[in-house]
């Protein structure tokens, strides 16, 4: 994330214009990549991601199928580590801060 932003302020400044920072969902979808998905792979996989029985139903590679189903995936998901991560994430995605 940090090098994004780095990559932003250099252009703006070379270029002399004002560039957005980046996002708020690229944030939450870049966090979904690195510290909630490898969560749901761990525990989920073959079923909920591509070829499994029950990606069509619940495609756990997709954020928005996380935050949908809140209380029937942290029932699932033993380790607290694991939850407190999940409940930040669907956190943020339901109100992000601007």
């Amino acid at each position: 994330m940090i090098a994004i932003f780095l990559a932003f302020y250099l252009y703006q400044k070379e270029s002399g214009i004002r560039l957005a920072v980046a996002s708020k969902s690229f944030q939450v979808d870049s966090n979904f990549k690195i510290e909630i998905q490898p969560i749901f792979k761990k525990h989920c996989t073959p079923c909920h991601f591509q070829g499994g029985r029950m990606y069509e139903r619940l495609p756990f590679d997709v954020g928005q199928t996380i935050i949908n189903n809140e209380a029937g995936i942290l029932r699932r998901i033993k380790d607290e580590n694991e939850k407190m991560l999940i409940r930040k994430y669907i956190a943020e995605s339901k109100h992000p801060k601007q």
